[in-house]
């Protein structure tokens, strides 16, 4: 081979690793976000940020990782007591303190987050919202939203990012995003498994209404899953609203004939509404 082809061949080996190192970075910019942010290097991953800018890409990572350069700077997580137990403390590791004079509960432990800084907590809300306006089908976007919001004891507007995403599922068939657009299989059932979290989570609070509010949206939504109608029935029990509560534990019933929980609900409540008129 003479030397002129060889200078070619190494001249062109060269020109496909630079340019298959550049790709390299390019796609992964989250990764090097993470990698970066999560090892304390806050300004390396600010400049990292501005350069992901700079490339035009605007994928639902991009609008993640510049939502959580903002939302982790501005809320911050403490080791917190006090005599109640907030929201989103519920169905989470928490410890409850004893009265060891009086008895009873005396207070609760629990990882706390507080607000330290509100100019950056207003960017992470624009930058995710920002990022739902344009890609509209990354779940875990929405999910990030909700569950700020509940750290923020913003739950009206908690509530409404779920409807959000229902509205959204009745236009895209259940075709979810999730992180590096990864297809989120549909057997998944990802809001499901959210809002059967949710609403025990109001209902262990004593938030009937907030629990209920969310419940008639979903019902709204999926009037067809049994699962939903038997929510309705435990707020209503927990109201100790019997009658209301028998309606709606039959109307999942009617629908899930099989569900041997519902059953042993509607047998309880019938035999409470038989003893209450004796």
């Amino acid at each position: 081979m003479k030397l002129k082809n060889v200078l070619i061949i190494i001249l062109l080996m060269c020109i496909s690793n630079i340019h298959g190192k550049n790709n390299i970075v390019d796609n992964n910019f989250y990764e090097q976000f993470n990698q970066l942010y999560y090892n304390d290097s806050i300004s390396a991953a600010k400049q990292l940020l501005d350069i992901w800018e700079k490339t035009g890409q605007r994928e639902g990572d991009y609008y993640a990782c510049q939502y959580n350069y903002y939302y982790n700077q501005a809320v911050k997580s403490i080791v917190t007591l006090t005599v109640e137990l907030p929201l989103y403390a519920y169905n989470t590791n928490y410890f409850t303190l004893q009265d060891t004079i009086n008895g009873g509960n005396a207070g609760y432990m629990y990882e706390g987050y507080i607000i330290v800084d509100s100019l950056l907590l207003d960017s992470a809300f624009h930058w995710i919202n920002k990022g739902i306006n344009e890609c509209p089908n990354r779940l875990d976007l929405y999910f990030g939203l909700a569950t700020s919001y509940l750290y923020c004891d913003q739950i009206d507007e908690m509530i409404e990012t779920l409807e959000n995403v229902m509205k959204q599922e009745r236009k895209n068939k259940g075709k979810w995003l999730w992180t590096n657009d990864e297809k989120l299989p549909k057997s998944a059932d990802a809001l499901y498994s959210r809002i059967q979290e949710d609403i025990p989570r109001f209902v262990d609070a004593g938030e009937l209404d907030k629990a209920e509010k969310l419940a008639r949206i979903v019902l709204k939504y999926y009037p067809k899953r049994a699962e939903y109608w038997n929510n309705m029935g435990a707020i209503y029990y927990m109201r100790e609203n019997f009658t209301e509560a028998l309606y709606y534990f039959k109307k999942a019933l009617k629908l899930n004939p099989k569900d041997e929980y519902v059953k042993g609900n509607i047998e309880l409540l019938e035999e409470q509404i038989t003893s209450a008129k004796q």
